[in-house]
């Protein structure tokens, strides 16, 4: 037998050991794939139940599981904003975004960690990529209108808590933060209107209008006379 004939032999069996290889490859993704998907979705559970150290836990295993899973970091960064973990927050919805950069809500969230730390106009630019990824996306209105009336930009703030009240005319939000807006502008008959709506839609209505706005009224006074 010629020295040559099991070397030959090894090379017609080399396309075939690759293709199993690939094979196996293949398998092992779609395995590990399908269990950080069923780690996600039994965290996104325990997050809706109000356990978000139990869905950390799953959210951290999905994650060993897919490194590359940009929803699940979306997942994590909400189950850790809820616990008051802001940075860690962050930097999962960072990653996210790096991952998918079409996630609006990993926008809008980064939004409202922005806004809290007073970065403004970070906070308008994405909540406006939340927007620009989907146009009816209610409560980014809701959300950069009141980054717009921290800033005193009122006309602004007024034109997106009217989208989105438009879009969503059941949340109470969006009426309050109007109302709001037109008590600072003055109009205390729009603003009066508001508050009854919002008031109307709240479940826990302790106040009506005529107290929200008296109340608004000495907080102004008090604020005018330095008290």
């Amino acid at each position: 037998m010629s020295r040559l004939q099991p070397r030959l032999a090894n090379l017609r069996l080399f396309p075939l050991t690759f293709f199993l290889l690939l094979l196996l490859v293949s398998f092992v993704r779609a395995q590990a794939s399908t269990a950080a998907q069923a780690y996600n979705q039994r965290a996104n559970k325990y997050l809706a139940t109000g356990e978000p150290d139990k869905a950390l836990a799953d959210y951290d295993i999905a994650l060993t599981f897919d490194p590359m899973y940009a929803v699940a970091y979306y997942n994590r960064g909400k189950a850790r904003q809820e616990k008051g973990d802001m940075e860690g927050a962050l930097a999962d919805y960072n990653k996210a975004l790096e991952l998918n950069a079409r996630l609006a809500e990993a926008y809008n969230n980064r939004g409202n960690i922005e806004k809290e730390w007073r970065q403004y106009d970070e906070a308008i630019a994405d909540y406006s990529k939340a927007l620009a990824l989907n146009p009816k996306f209610a409560i980014a209105y809701s959300n950069r209108g009141s980054v717009y009336y921290r800033k005193r930009l009122l006309p602004q703030a007024l034109e997106d808590y009217n989208r989105a009240i438009l879009l969503a005319p059941k949340k109470a939000l969006a009426y309050w933060n109007r109302g709001l807006t037109f008590f600072v502008q003055g109009k205390t008959a729009a603003a009066k209107k508001d508050f009854e709506r919002y008031v109307k839609l709240q479940k826990d209505r302790t106040a009506s209008s005529e107290e929200i706005i008296k109340e608004l009224e000495k907080e102004l006074h008090q604020k005018r006379n330095g008290a």
